[in-house]
């Protein structure tokens, strides 16, 4: 079985590994598996493949030989309480997650962004406001490609100075273990996908698991406004916070019509430069903007960004307007 402790000298090479959940993140995950050597099987109750598939595989039932194996990937769309989980626990095997999985093969930085909502508008935005600097930015996780295939193109390429900017979901974050981002961002937290967790706390459990290695030069993000995450953080080392209202330990405030530097003393923009409606965005670009800041991004970029960000489609989308009535799209809500 493979150690957790020592996965840096660990040679993959015919090293048994069985991905449980077929969907793109159980596809990515084997392609990287096949990168590296292992041999694969693939387990998924679900009858419907997914095109031809090169590798050892069963679909439509979990046999016993996803025991065989030195390690077992889950996708994010299979349960900790699903049967098959608990049995591969109970042998004592090791289970990590998609996301864990990828980490092990890069030395680059990696930025991880989660909450209840806002994910997707954040981590786009803080991709747009990277994209202004020199890394080679690769965009992933819960967000479009999974990060196990960014980690394969990281591999193919010759590119230098990558950075990893992840969207994550609790799903995502259930079986990590060394997962270290550089910067890791939650954005609030309200009650969601109960038809997964028992209770508000193990919700909360996994998405604090995104800070689970919060050990220095790394930083967590987070939202004071928030009351659960403010008293759940409130006494936790290696932290930023970003807020709405006054709060001397934030980079950023609220100013009159305007978001503020309290580092530099300077205005970063004004609002009649943000194309984001919504209180709910302003903490969304404030958590982005705190974010670049700790990269050391620069204002001047955080602003350019900013200014030219347009609103996702379905999220608060302004469709058009007409006779001084103004018509938006907010049909994700």
């Amino acid at each position: 079985m493979i150690d957790i402790k020592n996965i840096e000298n660990i040679n993959w090479e015919n090293k048994k590994v069985t991905i449980i959940g077929y969907g793109k993140s159980g596809i990515a995950a084997a392609n990287l598996c096949d990168k590296i050597g292992c041999k694969i099987f693939i387990s998924d109750s679900d009858n419907k493949k997914m095109g031809d598939i090169k590798y050892d595989s069963e679909f439509g039932n979990h046999s016993n030989k996803v025991f065989n194996s030195d390690l077992i990937i889950v996708s994010p769309g299979v349960p900790t309480k699903h049967g098959i989980v608990k049995d591969c626990l109970d042998r004592g095997l090791l289970i990590v997650s998609e996301i864990e999985f990828a980490s092990w093969f890069t030395n680059s930085p990696i930025i991880a962004i989660t909450g209840s909502n806002g994910k997707t508008t954040t981590t786009s935005l803080v991709s747009n406001i990277l994209r202004k600097t020199d890394h080679n930015v690769l965009t992933g996780g819960n967000i479009g490609i999974p990060f196990s295939e960014n980690i394969l193109i990281e591999m193919n390429t010759t590119a230098n100075n990558n950075v990893h900017l992840l969207e994550v979901s609790s799903f995502q974050m259930e079986f990590v273990y060394t997962f270290k981002p550089i910067l890791s961002c939650i954005l609030n937290i309200s009650e969601d996908h109960m038809d997964r967790y028992k209770t508000m706390g193990e919700y909360l459990e996994a998405k604090l698991n995104i800070s689970k290695n919060l050990v220095e030069p790394a930083w967590l993000v987070y939202n004071a406004d928030d009351t659960v995450l403010s008293t759940s953080l409130k006494n936790r080392h290696r932290t930023k916070l970003f807020t709405l209202t006054s709060n001397m330990q934030a980079h950023y405030q609220i100013n009159d019509n305007e978001i503020y530097n309290l580092r530099s003393n300077t205005a970063l923009i004004s609002f009649d430069k943000i194309k984001l409606l919504g209180e709910h965005n302003l903490q969304n670009i404030l958590a982005a903007s705190t974010i670049a800041n700790l990269f050391d991004v620069c204002d001047d970029d955080i602003c350019f960004a900013i200014s030219n960000f347009m609103p996702l489609p379905h999220r608060l989308e302004l469709v058009k307007e007409q006779n001084g009535i103004k018509y938006i799209n907010d049909s994700k809500a």
